[in-house]
């Protein structure tokens, strides 16, 4: 019995890891060749359906899964 509960708890210890690692967070900020911002851009994140627009200044803020490349 003693066995499981270490097993349990190793394997909870894991999972609660793993879940704190899940995206990050990117932000940026989309100008035009004179450092206008521009709103309403569209951001995606190439061969994903994840995407955002940027807002009336022209920021954005975007969640990217981590995969195991990094």
């Amino acid at each position: 019995m003693r066995m499981k509960q270490i097993a349990f708890l190793l394997f909870c210890l894991l999972t609660a890891t793993s879940v704190f690692a899940q995206s990050r967070v990117v932000t940026g900020h989309v100008t035009d060749e004179h450092g206008n911002a521009l709103p309403g851009v569209s951001i995606k994140l190439k061969g994903t359906i994840i995407g955002t627009f940027t807002n009336n200044n022209g920021d954005f803020t975007i969640k990217i899964p981590v995969t195991n490349n990094g």
